[in-house]
């Protein structure tokens, strides 16, 4: 993509601002996410329908290697 010089009238600050909020939620929910897999009762989370190829890969390889690391995904 090229450079381009900036356009008369143009102000992203309404971008800026969408972003900051955007991304400050983001940040609240990874603090809370982390908070709670600190817990001592947790131990482990659960796969969206989404991320089936990841639980898939892990229980490939813990099938594989499982015996040695001595985890066994749910």
């Amino acid at each position: 993509m090229r450079d381009r010089k900036p356009q008369r009238g143009f102000d992203p600050s309404d971008a800026v601002e969408f972003w900051d909020l955007v991304n400050r939620q983001d940040w609240a929910v990874c603090e809370g996410v982390q908070i709670g897999i600190r817990s001592r009762v947790h131990t482990q989370g659960y796969y969206a329908p989404m991320e089936d190829w990841n639980l898939n890969i892990r229980r490939y390889v813990t099938e594989r290697i499982g015996a040695f690391v001595g985890d066994q995904p749910s």
